[in-house]
């Protein structure tokens, strides 16, 4: 109810533009809830809006002292970056993005060449410019992998050297390129090692384990690579020919769709390449059945539920319940 309360009291003060009422009921706020800084950042996002960059700034600079105090790296982080989009003016702010960075990134051996080379640990210039330039600098590291649309395909990197800001990249289609730093931030995707590119190309034992044993599992891979949500026909894509031919599609497409019915995590459209999304809360099968039976009127239209999910699911225990 506090958090009602306050978000009530701030929603009010925001209407009524009453930015004095915002400071306040703010710093109240995310002092006692500051964990509840996605929120706090959406009204430091209408304060900018309002023109109200300048407060913005300095109530984000704040938050993220207060995430950064109890530890929450990432959080911090996040906010810090919120306060300097707001406002690059926030009296404190240079010294609070350069603890964020520290914080983030303690276990990357270059961060005070690339702090020294983009100007952050410096006592003037442009701050957005300085991290810009930061971000391009910590963007890749020995070791990861990558992605050029252009043509080279995926890659890995093989060397890199902070000193001369390049780095060495042995890509499907040429082997061993010489890249500068900064260059390849405009031209590379930097790929997570979950990514379903990383798994064809260099985990390809552990995605052939996957394809056989966890079939759900290879389908949230490629999901979470792709914005939460495809198609069946860009999934298909992904995997055929590269790691099933087209002839073992059908079948393990059978199998898989068991399974994802089954996944409490995923959600499947109709139509013959339905559209396949990562939910925001998981759902299990008994549950959306249930679901939908009790939004039929009439005893036919809930069998017909019924049928469509019997068709390759057995009815547990669980769902027999769930529309009794």
């Amino acid at each position: 109810m506090e958090s009602e309360t306050f978000r009530s009291r701030i929603g009010s003060a925001l209407s009524n533009r009453d930015y004095t009422d915002v400071e306040t009921a703010w710093r109240e706020y995310a002092s006692s809830h500051p964990e509840d800084y996605e929120y706090l950042l959406t009204v430091a996002s209408q304060l900018s809006r309002f023109e109200k960059g300048a407060l913005a700034g300095e109530l984000c600079l704040a938050l993220a002292e207060t995430l950064l105090e109890k530890d929450e790296k990432a959080a911090a982080y996040e906010v810090a970056r919120a306060s300097l989009k707001a406002s690059q003016k926030t009296e404190g702010l240079r010294e609070l993005l350069t603890l964020v960075y520290k914080s983030k990134y303690s276990e990357n051996f270059d961060l005070d060449l690339f702090l020294e080379k983009s100007g952050l640990s410096s006592d003037s210039g442009s701050l957005r410019q300085q991290v810009d330039v930061l971000d391009r600098l910590l963007a890749f590291e020995e070791g990861a992998y990558v992605y050029h649309r252009g043509g080279w395909g995926h890659g890995v990197v093989t060397e890199f050297d902070a000193a001369e800001e390049s780095m060495v990249v042995d890509f499907e289609r040429r082997k061993g390129h010489t890249i500068g730093l900064r260059s390849a931030t405009k031209i590379l995707e930097r790929l997570p090692a979950d990514h379903i590119g990383v798994y064809k190309f260099y985990r390809r034992e552990e995605l052939d384990a996957l394809i056989k044993e966890a079939p759900a599992k290879v389908f949230h891979l490629y999901l979470k690579g792709n914005a939460g949500k495809a198609t069946l026909k860009q999934v298909r894509e992904e995997l055929v020919p590269d790691v099933l031919d087209k002839a073992e599609w059908s079948r393990w497409w059978g199998r898989a769709k068991k399974a994802l019915l089954k996944d409490p995590d995923v959600s499947i459209g109709k139509g013959s390449s339905p559209l396949l999304e990562l939910r925001d809360e998981a759902k299990s099968i008994e549950t959306e059945v249930a679901e939908k039976m009790r939004a039929r009127e009439s005893g036919i239209e809930k069998c017909a539920v019924a049928r469509e999910y019997l068709r390759t699911l057995d009815l547990t225990p669980e769902l027999a319940i769930g529309i009794g």
